[in-house]
């Protein structure tokens, strides 16, 4: 208990990490949005800023592929000099435009789940603590980045606002080289017998990335990546869909809206908090409780419209609150799926192919975050309803896919363990592909058998009990 105690307590700079690079991912919403009327700035090109800061965040996320979580460093430099010129030119439009792309250089969540994986040195209840707090740390960061600059802006202007951002910055820079430094430090001579030195040890890893073949990584990693791509993909149609809704079916002023959407971040950061000391129905172990927070994603979308639907119908009592209530549910599955994905590609990857499959999927993730905030306002243009069904079904549709490829992924490993307990193929492998999966799918309900635990198992050669059990 010591140990782990002490092992927990080397987080706390990773957690501030995760708080840093939310808090700048959204900090300059607000503000700018202020500025450019303050400025009679027309609302297109305020649109094509935006479009820029969140299209250039491929660029970071390819650089992670290339050189790990190191790139986390030069990423945070250019986000430092786009508020610096941003400061020393505040009425040149170059520079707001500079600072929309210098501050999308900044996407550095794929560096911090690095940082967490290395940490934890190979523990799999820290890791899940680390990527549980660092949600945490996200969602209070998703308050806090649209509440501070907006309040900043009022009491000290533009100028104000671009040092505050440009101190968070530089604050995300020294405490990422103090990680560097420390993992730099020498270890004492002899075994290593506490967690924390085992963390000091995994953290070397991460200063030298060893090159991986896409191809080498399991389909299965893929899968689960792809899964946090539609994580995004909803995220942002939600984004988009909302606020129209809560305005225009709703009635809800625009001033409200921010305030409801803010107090549902505040919701999902009680979540996570909370979530361990829940009951046993809320968690459950993994995969098991990622299908449930997916397939809750896919309730929330059906909730939503069905409070749509009765919105229109007099007779129904408090549409709106059952719809503000769905938008917070879905927020807590969302937070919830990412946090166990996480968890699921960090727990058995190393540390180069984490970085590959995390560089990868966080620039598709932005690839689709910037489809879903587009079809999210076109659509709007068919009904109010239409992207609330759409998503609905594509919510239904990717949690069944996502439920049969790990049920097919559970019952490829039990006919591998088959073989080397029998030296041929057993019943396992019969049967359709379709009825494979959900033989693997009950299996996954029924066992109780850990994911990250099955597969270092697998992967690393193990017996088969310990596969079969997780142990």
């Amino acid at each position: 208990p010591g140990t782990r105690s002490q092992a927990m307590a080397v987080f706390w700079d990773i957690v501030l990490l995760a708080w840093l690079s939310q808090m700048l991912l959204n900090f300059l919403w607000v503000p700018m949005t202020a500025y450019a009327k303050e400025l009679g700035l027309h609302v297109s090109f305020l649109g094509s800023v935006f479009a820029l800061n969140v299209g250039v965040r491929f660029f970071p996320n390819l650089l992670v592929t290339q050189i790990g979580a190191r790139a986390e460093l030069p990423m945070m430099i250019c986000v430092t000099t786009g508020f610096v010129v941003a400061y020393l030119r505040q009425t040149d439009l170059w520079a707001f435009q500079l600072l929309a792309v210098l501050a999308g250089m900044g996407f550095c969540r794929p560096c911090v789940t690095l940082h967490a994986q290395a940490a934890s040195g190979g523990d799999v209840e820290l890791l899940s603590a680390s990527q549980r707090h660092c949600g945490a740390a996200r969602s209070f960061a998703d308050v806090c980045s649209f509440v501070v600059p907006s309040v900043l802006f009022d009491f000290v202007g533009w100028g104000g606002v671009m040092i505050f951002g440009a101190s968070l910055s530089v604050t995300y820079i020294l405490v990422a080289l103090c990680r560097y430094l420390c993992a730099r430090m020498p270890i004492k001579e002899g075994a290593v017998t506490d967690a924390v030195g085992e963390m000091e040890l995994a953290a070397k890893e991460l200063l030298v990335e060893k090159p991986v073949s896409v191809s080498n990584i399991p389909w299965i990693d893929w899968t689960i990546a792809a899964a946090f791509v539609g994580t995004e993909l909803q995220w942002n149609l939600l984004n988009a869909a909302v606020p129209a809704a809560l305005v225009h079916s709703f009635g809800f002023r625009s001033s409200a809206v921010g305030t409801i959407v803010g107090f549902g971040s505040l919701f999902a950061l009680g979540y996570l908090l909370a979530l361990p000391s829940l009951p046993k129905a809320f968690n459950q172990h993994r995969p098991l409780n990622l299908l449930i927070s997916y397939a809750g994603m896919a309730v929330a979308w059906m909730m939503m419209l069905l409070s749509l639907a009765a919105a229109q119908h007099p007779f129904h009592a408090h549409p709106s609150w059952w719809f503000v209530i769905s938008v917070y549910f879905f927020l807590a599955m969302a937070n919830s799926s990412q946090i166990v994905m996480l968890e699921c590609l960090t727990g058995v990857c190393s540390m180069d192919s984490s970085t590959k499959i995390m560089g990868i999927a966080e620039m598709a993730g932005c690839a689709f975050g910037m489809a879903g905030s587009y079809f999210g306002e076109a659509l709007l243009k068919h009904g109010m309803k239409v992207p609330f069904g759409i998503c609905g079904v594509f919510g239904i549709v990717s949690a069944v896919v996502l439920a049969l490829l790990l049920g097919h992924r559970h019952s490829e490993v039990s006919a591998k363990v088959e073989v080397l307990c029998k030296g041929a193929f057993q019943t396992q492998s019969s049967g359709s592909s379709v009825m494979r999966s959900l033989r693997g799918l009950q299996t996954i309900i029924k066992s109780g058998t850990d994911y990250i635990n099955m597969e270092l198992a697998f992967r690393g050669g193990r017996s088969p009990h310990e596969i079969q059990t997780g142990v």
